[in-house]
């Protein structure tokens, strides 16, 4: 929450803190990984291949389905 909070504010490197911290406490926090992933991604953040890599876990554990993959840009 705080996350999406952040980011809407534009402040996108605190959101990515934030989710980070969001997955240290839930490893399996899609929104989180998601967002932090598009955003990495967009500003070019060396966190990105951070979340790259629970993306790629969740798909290979089967917990990244169809319909959660339509949010990653």
């Amino acid at each position: 929450m705080m996350g999406y909070c952040l980011n809407s504010l534009g402040r996108k490197q605190e959101a990515l803190i934030s989710f980070l911290k969001t997955l240290e406490v839930d490893s399996t926090n899609l929104s989180a990984g998601i967002n932090g992933y598009n955003i990495s991604k967009e500003i070019k953040h060396d966190s990105f291949e951070k979340f790259k890599r629970y993306l790629d876990q969740w798909e290979t554990e089967g917990i990244l389905g169809e319909e959660e993959k339509v949010y990653i840009k």
